[in-house]
């Protein structure tokens, strides 16, 4: 495993019992919005990687992790 894939489980390990069991009663609706979000970032050119990944950062919706201690998760 390398190091970045080791830094996602190391952030789901991360997760407090609550916060695993959200993940993991996502609904399929909601899955599936995941899985499609998922394949459009493998299927994307450059661009629009970038633009999935800015789309992301701006979500509200979105808890992107610590703010000034930096992520346990990818280290930013």
């Amino acid at each position: 495993m390398n190091k970045r894939s080791r830094r996602v489980l190391m952030g789901y390990m991360a997760l407090s019992d609550a916060e695993r069991q959200e993940l993991d009663a996502l609904s399929d609706a909601e899955r599936q919005e995941l899985d499609a979000e998922v394949e459009k970032f493998k299927r994307g050119d450059v661009f629009k990687r970038r633009d999935l990944r800015e789309n992301v950062q701006k979500s509200d919706a979105m808890d992107l992790g610590p703010a000034g201690s930096g992520c346990p998760c990818c280290g930013k």
